[in-house]
C-alpha cells in the first residue's frame, strides 16, 4: 500500500475520533516491524495499555477469516500479556468496497480502522443499527462516509471517552 494512502487513512480515522473528543497518535512501522518509518528509531513491543497495533492483512490472510466473509476487519480482545490491543483490517476487502462504491481507498480504510478501534472500546458485539458501528455498510453509509459524517453515535462517543479516560488513569 502506498504510504500516502495509509497516511490519509490514519488522518481520516483520527478525524472521526476527534469528533468523540479523543486524539489518536500514529507511529508507522516499516515492513520489518522494528523501525519507525519517519525517524528510524527502533521500536516495537512491549506495548502499553493505551496502545493499539493496527495490522493491514493481505488478500491471502483475509481469506483465513471465513466466519465473516463481508467483514472489513477484526478487533482482537486486549491481552494483558501483550500489553496493548490488536486491530486487523482486511486490505483487499476495503479496496474492493472502495472500488464498488467509487470512493477513495483512504476514506474507506480510515472508516474501517475507526470502526475496528471502536470495537476495542465499545465491545466486540457493539454494532449499531446505523452510523459507523453498523455491521455492514450500505450505499447510504458510504455516501455519509464520502461527506465526512459517518461517525460514532452520541452514546458511543460518550462510552469511548470514558473508556479512554479509564485506561489513561491506570497508566504509570
Amino acid at each position: 500500500m502506498p504510504l500516502a494512502t495509509l497516511a490519509q487513512a490514519e488522518k481520516e480515522a483520527g478525524r472521526i475520533f476527534e469528533r468523540t473528543g479523543v486524539q489518536l497518535t500514529w507511529l508507522d512501522y516499516s515492513l520489518g516491524g522494528h523501525e519507525v518509518v519517519e525517524t528510524g528509531k527502533a521500536c516495537g513491543p512491549p506495548f502499553g495499555a493505551a496502545d493499539v497495533c493496527l495490522r493491514l492483512l493481505t488478500h491471502r490472510l483475509t481469506e483465513l477469516r471465513e466466519a465473516h466473509p463481508q467483514s472489513l476487519g477484526l478487533a482482537l480482545p486486549c491481552s494483558k500479556a501483550d500489553g496493548g490491543c490488536f486491530v486487523n483490517v482486511f486490505y483487499q476487502r476495503t479496496l474492493e468496497l472502495a472500488k464498488d462504491a467509487d470512493l477513495g481507498l483512504a476514506k474507506v480504510l480510515g472508516h474501517a480502522i475507526a470502526h475496528e478501534i471502536g470495537h476495542l472500546l465499545l465491545g466486540s458485539k457493539a454494532h449499531s443499527p446505523d452510523r459507523l458501528m453498523r455491521a455492514k455498510w450500505g450505499p447510504k453509509d458510504l455516501h455519509r462516509a464520502e461527506r465526512g459524517d459517518l461517525l460514532f453515535r452520541t452514546e458511543e462517543a460518550t462510552i469511548i471517552r470514558a473508556q479512554v479516560v479509564a485506561t489513561m488513569r491506570h497508566m504509570p
